[in-house]
C-alpha cells in the first residue's frame, strides 16, 4: 500500500494523483471508501475512468459521472459480499460461478420485492456496469497473457449479456414504464412562469445594484447565481447548457445584423433589438444556443470585468465560476442549485419550477404549431423531433378530448344534438366543423376520402377483382400536394449556391434559410431538402449527357439492309450468328445514319431484331394453324 491517505484512510498505491485529489474525498461511508481505497480493480477501474473522461481544461465536467459509477461498484460488491462472504475482491466477484450472487446483491440494491423494483433505472445501470467492468478485466488479462482469467472473463461476459434480460432488465424495465403510467406530470401554468421570471427580474436587479456600489465575494455570488436561474427558466434548457457556458463563448456572442434587422417587420425587430445570443457546449457535445436580455447582459459585462478582483482562479475558465478551488466541489456554480435557492426563498414551488417542468411546459404547449417550427423548438431546446414528441410533450386531456372528441363524432355522422353526442368544452354548434381546426395540421384532410361500406351486398367478380382493388384505392387516397412553379422558383433561387454547387444543404441550414427568409413557403425542410437533391440530380444528369438511346426507322432500315446475310440465315436456321467486332466497326464507318453509335450499341440492336424476327414468325405459324383447323 502508498503511504497516500484520503479522510484519515490509506490508499492503493496504484491509484492515480487525479483520482486521490478529485474523487475519492466523495466516498465519506466507510463501507465504500474501504472497498474503492484498497480493491486493486476498483482503483485500475476508476484509473480508467479518469483517463477517459476527465480532462483538466474540462474543470471536472465528469466528476459526478465518475463518481456514481465508482459508488455503484462499491454498493455492488457489498451487497454481494452480505450474501457470501467468501467472495474476496471485485474481480473475484465477477466470475460465472457467482452470478446468482450478483443477480441478488443487484435486487439488494435497487429493493426488488415481490417482483417490483423500487430503483428500476439503478437496476438496469448495475447490469451495464458489471458488462463493462468485465470488459476492462478481459482486457486487462489479454495484456498479461493469463489465457485462464480472460477465459472466465469472456464466459462471465456472456452469460451476464445473454442473461440479464430476463432477471433484471426486462422486469426493471417494465417497472419503470408502469411507474411513468401511474405517474401524473402536473406542468405548471403560465401564470407561475411569469411570476417566476418576475422574481429573478428583481434579484438581477437587486444583486447588479449592490454589485455596482460594493463588489465583494458576496454580492459576486448573489449576482452570478441570479443571473445564471435567469438564463435558465427563460432559455427552456438543461442545467448544463447553461451554467457550464465559458468565458471564449460570452466573447463571440452574436446579434441580429443590420442587413437582416431593417428587413424584419415591427415586432420581430423589436425582439430582435431586445437579446443577444451564444453557442456553449450542450449534451452529448452538440451546439446548445442561448439568448441574453440586455438587463442579464449587463449583468454578465460586470461578472466578466471584475471576476479576477475577488481570486477567481484564471485557469477557471467558466463563466459562473466559484470562488477558489476545491477538489470536492465543481468549479462552477449548479443552475438548478441557484433556481431552488432562489425559490425557496420567495416562497416559490421549486418542484413545478424546475428545469424539467419547464422544458416539457415549453414542448407542450407549442404541440399545435407547424412542423416547421416545432424543428426550430426542439434544436434550440437541444435534442432531436422524436425525444421532443416522446418524452417532453405531454399528452393533455383537453387536447384529446377537444380535438379529437369532435374528428371522432364527425368521423361517426353523429351530431351534437344525438344523444351520444357529448357537451364539448367551449362548443355551441349544433353540428361539429372540422375547418375549425385547420390551422392544427399540416396537410388537407377531408374526412369525406373515408370509405363508407354500402348496406347492399356487392359481389365482386374474379376478372374485375383487379378493378374494384383500384377503386377502392383511388376512393380513399388523398390527393398528392405537387409543387407549383413559384413555389419552386423561390426555392431554387434561396439554395441557389448550393445546386451550383451540386452540393445537397444540411438540415438545419434548410431551417434557418427557410425561416428567415421564406416565412411564405409552407413546405416542410425534409420535402424542400428532398426537392433541392432531386434538382442537383438533374442537372448531373444534363451534364454528363445521360440519354436514352432510340432508334430511328432509318437507322434500322440500313442496319437491316447492311446485315441481311445474317438476318436471313437467322430466319432458316434460327441460329444466332452475329458479326464481329471489325465487321460492326466497319458498318458505323459506312452508314452516315449510325455514325455516332457504339459497336456495343449495334450489336445489341442486331440482338433486338434476332427476337423480332423469331416473334413474328412464331406469331405467323400460330396463325396458319388456326386457320387450317378451322377449314377442317
Amino acid at each position: 500500500m502508498g503511504e497516500a491517505r484520503v479522510n484519515g484512510r490509506a490508499v492503493n498505491k496504484k491509484a492515480s494523483p487525479e483520482l486521490i485529489k478529485y474523487f475519492f474525498p466523495y466516498f465519506t461511508k466507510p463501507a465504500q471508501a474501504e472497498i474503492l481505497f484498497r480493491d486493486d480493480t476498483a482503483v485500475e477501474y476508476g484509473n480508467k475512468l479518469v483517463t477517459k473522461y476527465y480532462r483538466t481544461n474540462a474543470g471536472g465536467k465528469h466528476h459526478i459521472h465518475i463518481a456514481s459509477q465508482l459508488g455503484l461498484l462499491a454498493d455492488i460488491f457489498i451487497n454481494a459480499k452480505v450474501i457470501d462472504t467468501h467472495i474476496r475482491d471485485i474481480a473475484d466477484l465477477l466470475h460465472p460461478k457467482h452470478y446468482d450472487n450478483i443477480i441478488k446483491a443487484i435486487q439488494l440494491r435497487c429493493g426488488y420485492n415481490n417482483g417490483i423494483f423500487k430503483s428500476p433505472t439503478t437496476a438496469s445501470n448495475c447490469c451495464t456496469l458489471l458488462l463493462k467492468v468485465g470488459k476492462f478485466l478481459k482486457c486487462e488479462a489479454i495484456k498479461r497473457i493469463d489465457n485462464i482469467a480472460e477465459k472466465r472473463y469472456v464466459n462471465f461476459e456472456y452469460l451476464l449479456a445473454n442473461s440479464q434480460n430476463h432477471d433484471i432488465t426486462r422486469q426493471a424495465q417494465d417497472n419503470k414504464t408502469q411507474f411513468q403510467r401511474q405517474k401524473k406530470e402536473i406542468l405548471p401554468s403560465t401564470e407561475e412562469i411569469n411570476g417566476l421570471l418576475k422574481v429573478l427580474d428583481i434579484e438581477v436587479t437587486s444583486a447588479y445594484e449592490k454589485a455596482c456600489s460594493n463588489f465583494d465575494p458576496e454580492s459576486y455570488t448573489a449576482l452570478a447565481k441570479a443571473s445564471l436561474a435567469y438564463l435558465l427558466v427563460f432559455n427552456r434548457k438543461r442545467p448544463g447548457d447553461v451554467e457550464k457556458t465559458q468565458l471564449l463563448e460570452i466573447r463571440s456572442m452574436a446579434r441580429v445584423d443590420q442587413e437582416h434587422l431593417s428587413k424584419l417587420p415591427g415586432d420581430d425587430k423589436k425582439h430582435a433589438e431586445q437579446f443577444a445570443r451564444y453557442i456553449t457546449q450542450g449534451k452529448l457535445n452538440k451546439k446548445a444556443s442561448n439568448l441574453i436580455p440586455k438587463k442579464v447582459e449587463q449583468a454578465i459585462d460586470l461578472l466578466v470585468q471584475k471576476r479576477n478582483e475577488i481570486g477567481i482562479p484564471t485557469e477557471n475558465q467558466y463563466l459562473f465560476a466559484r470562488i477558489g478551488s476545491s477538489s470536492t466541489r465543481l468549479p462552477y456554480f449548479k443552475a438548478d442549485e441557484a433556481l431552488k435557492l432562489i425559490c425557496q426563498r420567495n416562497e416559490l414551488n421549486y418542484n413545478r419550477l424546475n428545469a424539467n417542468k419547464l422544458r416539457k411546459h415549453l414542448a407542450t404547449c407549442t404541440a399545435m404549431l407547424s412542423s416547421n417550427v416545432q424543428n426550430i423548438i426542439s434544436d434550440f431546446m437541444g435534442h432531436t423531433m422524436a425525444v421532443h414528441q416522446n418524452v417532453y410533450q405531454q399528452k393533455q386531456a383537453h387536447t384529446d378530448i377537444v380535438v379529437m372528441g369532435k374528428v371522432l363524432l364527425e368521423a361517426s355522422g353523429v351530431s351534437q344534438n344525438d344523444n351520444l353526442a357529448p357537451d364539448l368544452p367551449g362548443s355551441s354548434k349544433t353540428h361539429l366543423d372540422l375547418d375549425d381546426h385547420e390551422s392544427l395540421r399540416d396537410e388537407p384532410f377531408e374526412l369525406s376520402t373515408i370509405l363508407e361500406e354500402s348496406n347492399n351486398n356487392v359481389e365482386i367478380k374474379s376478372e374485375s377483382r383487379f378493378e374494384t382493388k383500384r377503386k377502392i384505392l383511388n376512393t380513399i387516397s388523398i390527393p398528392r400536394r405537387t409543387s407549383r412553379t413559384p413555389e419552386k422558383r423561390g426555392i431554387r433561387n434561396l439554395f441557389q449556391e448550393y445546386i451550383e454547387d451540386l452540393k445537397v444543404p444540411p438540415i438545419h441550414e434548410v431551417q434557418d434559410i427557410l425561416v428567415n427568409k421564406a416565412p411564405h413557403i409552407s413546405r416542410n425542410i425534409t420535402k424542400v431538402r428532398s426537392w433541392i437533391h432531386a434538382e442537383i440530380n438533374r442537372i448531373k444528369k444534363r451534364r454528363c449527357g445521360t440519354r436514352v438511346h432510340r432508334w430511328t426507322t432509318p437507322e434500322r432500315h440500313k442496319v437491316r439492309d447492311h446485315f441481311r446475310t445474317y438476318f436471313d440465315g437467322f430466319k432458316e436456321t434460327f441460329n444466332r450468328n452475329y458479326p464481329s467486332n471489325e465487321e460492326l466497326n466497319e458498318a458505323i464507318k459506312t452508314i452516315p445514319e449510325i455514325k455516332n453509335k457504339s459497336a456495343a450499341l449495334l450489336r445489341s440492336k442486331i440482338q433486338h431484331e434476332f427476337r423480332d424476327i423469331e416473334r413474328l414468325q412464331h406469331t405467323e405459324l400460330e396463325a396458319e394453324t388456326s386457320f387450317s383447323s378451322e377449314s377442317s
